[in-house]
């Protein structure tokens, strides 16, 4: 998709010399990017609002978006420059002016275009259709459901309707509206510094950086909670939106650095450095344009209508039958700004309390020239990152307080069970009593029952379950009672409440009951890194460098929360979100991209061929041609496996995310690419594999984030050049460039989920790599 970026540039400089002494220089200009990330169907406008499970349009996967955004920055810098004896001042100030201007049709989690979806989470296939078949009758789980979903795309059985829409103002929201939102995010930087060469041999450079960063200002309407939303805030179902500043103005960041170059003997051929700064972050104008600006209750409205809010309930809901009216203006956007007190929607709001991420940065060096034009350097650096940004689901499900753990290990337990399935007084059966999806003379434990946690699950005992109750997914089943709602005069409500619980029993903030998405900044990080490096200038037709790093990066998140804020399921990338928020150490662990050892260098050698050259130095024109002017030159590197994370295919402690395997003997260490059945390549032998299993409910595994090592990496390039010269100014270079030279593949992590299904097994790799196949290309240059 052409996304038009258009990038606009303008700079004018002016330096001044106001006395031998003083200089000052002068920058002011401006950058401005547009993107425009549009539906690549030419005929997506025009394209049916539904949207079927199994036959899909790869270029209209998703409904038409057309989000626009144009980011301008204006921008000052000014740096003076004066020179006092030993010392050297420098004083300066940037000012940035940013303005981020959104157009997009999807809004509050949704598209302003109808969506019909005709999935089978919400309008299920009744037990009538026969697709259940029990022992050897039935068919095995991926199977039934793509007859399922094949059967709603056949029917027409929606599964439900959604809809965005956008306030005209505080009266009225339009149909098909787009959101037209202007922010303002200015930075004003001010710093002096001192550079004082104490002798000739040490120099001392200290200095101080006063940073402000003015919280996001817009020409529309900023909305926020009135109170702090957030873990350990009041259970509420009164959330209300106001005007005001989403977090305060940081307005007294002082960053200070201070650092040495020191050469002990005065002999030009040794240095030894040191330093430490402190760094403040900048603003991630991105999160606030596409989470929370165009989601706030009462600027946006969105509206989901599920099949069982039919009338006639999810057997009505065809499209035969036609379509409701989704109407959003039964409610003015003002009197929006506080939601119903129960929804499935999502939410995603800013602690208050948020400021800005910071990273303390020191190091120490030691360079000496050893002589045969090389130099050897060992330097150390460390990191220390301190309020990174970071976000997590607010609304994670109670398991612990309400008593729900302990009654759903009285029905996983099989010398408790029989006693409390049919028991009116057992929590669980109270808790799904008259639920939508009970078959007849059913209880909610046995519908609890048959609920397939999607895959094997391996049990401390090895035995193998596939129901979320004996695979220990109490916060599955938590999150499919909650799933249970019915429409009670008009208004939607969860079953549990119906049959006389708290609102507050699974959630503390049931108006959205899909998640409250916090960003905030209670993360952090540590880096700490030996390396050694060895040079060789080009000389004499030779020249070098290899480098070796011993280092080893932890965190309790590995990237800003850009495109999601709290992610979900079981990707590597999920476990960067809190696994439990009573116990946010869980998360601290090596990082994403943390590669113990890694070795990387670079040659050029010029083949000792021709005029000049050590061998046939005296061949005439043309046989010079022939064989001199070849130069090889290679660059090398080999990495270990970057660590990755197994997950135990149930959720035992969170909704949001998988808890990680557990592993009786296992070792970070354990693994690598082996052939397993039918030659296929595995990191995990079935030896291995065996020693897995899930934790029980309530638990955390005991291998955690980040705790295996994955595949190395390692690739070599080389270059072949000659160079044939025709006179001093003009020659002809040929190269033959070879891309992972001894094409030698670095695989990608393995499946790492022990449950996965038998066509993607656990600890499988096949053919995935991270590295490309060798290319091998031919390139001609004339230089003249």
């Amino acid at each position: 998709v052409d996304t038009f970026r258009t990038p606009r540039n303008l700079a004018v400089n002016y330096r001044a010399t106001i006395t031998p002494v003083m200089v000052n220089e002068l920058v002011v200009g401006f950058n401005r990017f547009t993107f425009s990330f549009n539906n690549p169907d030419p005929n997506a406008n025009s394209n049916s609002s539904v949207i079927l499970n199994i036959p899909t349009d790869p270029l209209n996967a998703s409904p038409n978006i057309n989000n626009l955004r144009t980011l301008t920055t204006t921008q000052v810098v000014d740096n003076l420059s004066y020179q006092l004896a030993s010392h050297t001042l420098k004083f300066g100030t940037n000012l940035r002016f940013q303005k981020h201007l959104d157009d997009r049709s999807s809004v509050a989690g949704f598209n302003t275009r109808e969506i019909i979806r005709l999935g089978t989470v919400n309008n299920a296939v009744p037990l009538s259709f026969g697709t259940r078949g029990a022992g050897t009758t039935g068919i095995n789980l991926t199977d039934r459901g793509t007859l399922e979903s094949f059967t709603n795309d056949f029917l027409g059985r929606i599964g439900r309707i959604e809809q965005g829409f956008v306030a005209v103002d505080d009266t009225r929201f339009e149909l098909g509206r787009r959101f037209d939102y202007e922010a303002k995010y200015n930075e004003y930087d001010f710093y002096g510094q001192d550079t004082w060469k104490v002798s000739s041999n040490l120099t001392i450079d200290y200095g101080l950086r006063w940073e402000m960063r003015i919280s996001p200002r817009a020409n529309n309407l900023i909305l926020r909670p009135e109170l702090p939303v957030r873990a350990g805030e009041t259970p509420t179902n009164q959330i209300r939106f106001v005007e005001g500043k989403l977090y305060e103005d940081s307005l007294a960041q002082f960053a200070p650095t201070v650092g040495f170059a020191w050469d002990p003997f005065k002999s030009g051929k040794t240095s030894i450095r040191g330093n430490y700064r402190l760094a403040y972050d900048r603003t991630n104008t991105f999160v606030f344009s596409s989470f929370i600006f165009q989601s706030a209750p009462g600027l946006t409205r969105p509206i989901t209508l599920t099949a069982s809010s039919f009338t006639g309930g999810a057997a009505n809901a065809l499209l035969r039958n036609g379509l409701p009216v989704l109407n959003p203006n039964d409610i003015t956007p003002l009197a929006f700004r506080q939601p119903p007190a129960f929804s499935t929607n999502t939410l995603t709001v800013v602690d208050p309390d948020l400021t800005y991420p910071r990273t303390h940065q020191y190091g120490i060096s030691f360079q000496r020239e050893i002589g045969w034009d090389s130099v050897v350097e060992v330097n150390y650096i460390g990191r220390a990152g301190r309020k990174l940004f970071g976000g997590y689901d607010a609304n994670q499900v109670d398991i612990r307080t309400n008593g729900f753990l302990q009654a759903f290990q009285q029905l996983q337990n099989p010398a408790t069970r029989a006693g409390v399935l049919t028991d009116t007084n057992f929590l669980i059966n109270r808790l799904l009593a008259n639920d939508s999806r009970l078959n007849v003379g059913e209880s909610g434990a046995q519908l609890l029952l048959r609920q397939a946690v999607g895959g094997n699950v391996r049990r401390a005992d090895g035995t193998i379950v596939t129901n979320i109750v004996d695979a220990g997914g109490v916060a599955n089943a938590a999150a499919f009672i909650l799933a249970g709602t019915r429409t009670v005069a008009n208004v939607l409500k969860p079953q549990f409440e119906i049959n006389g619980f708290s609102p507050f029993f699974f959630q503390p903030f049931p108006q959205f009951s899909g998640a409250v998405n916090v960003l905030e900044n209670n993360d952090r990080s540590r880096y700490n890194g030996l390396e050694v490096q060895f040079s060789r200038r080009m000389s004499r037709g030779f020249g070098f460098q290899i480098a070796y790093t011993l280092a080893k990066s932890e965190d309790t998140r590995s990237f800003d929360p850009t495109f999601a804020i709290a992610n979900r399921g079981s990707a590597q990338s999920t476990a960067n979100t809190p696994f439990d928020l009573n116990n946010r150490e869980l998360n601290y662990a090596r990082s994403d991209f943390d590669r113990r050892h890694a070795v990387q260098g670079y040659f050029t050698a010029e083949m000792p061929f021709g005029r000049g050259k050590r061998f046939l130095s005296n061949l005439n024109g043309l046989a010079d041609r022939l064989v001199g002017g070849f130069e090889l030159a290679g660059i090398i590197r080999w990495y270990t496996g970057r660590p990755f994370t197994v997950y135990s295919g149930v959720n035992t402690l969170s909704q949001v995310l998988q808890t990680p395997a557990s592993c009786n003997g296992c070792s970070p260490d354990m693994g690598s690419i082996t052939l397993g059945p039918n030659g296929r390549n595995f990191f995990f032998s079935p030896e291995q594999q065996a020693q897995f299993f899930a934790p029980e409910a309530g638990d955390f595994g005991n291998t955690g984030r980040n705790f295996f090592t994955g595949p190395r990496l390692v690739q070599l390039d080389l270059t072949l050049a000659k160079r044939i010269r025709f006179t001093e100014s003009k020659n002809l270079e040929l190269r033959l460039e070879a891309q992972n030279a001894t094409n030698t593949p670095s695989f990608d992590f393995p499946v790492a989920v022990i449950s996965n299904a038998s066509s993607t097994p656990f600890g499988f790799v096949g053919g995935g790599v991270i590295s490309g196949a060798r290319k091998i290309q031919l390139a001609a240059k004339f230089n003249f």
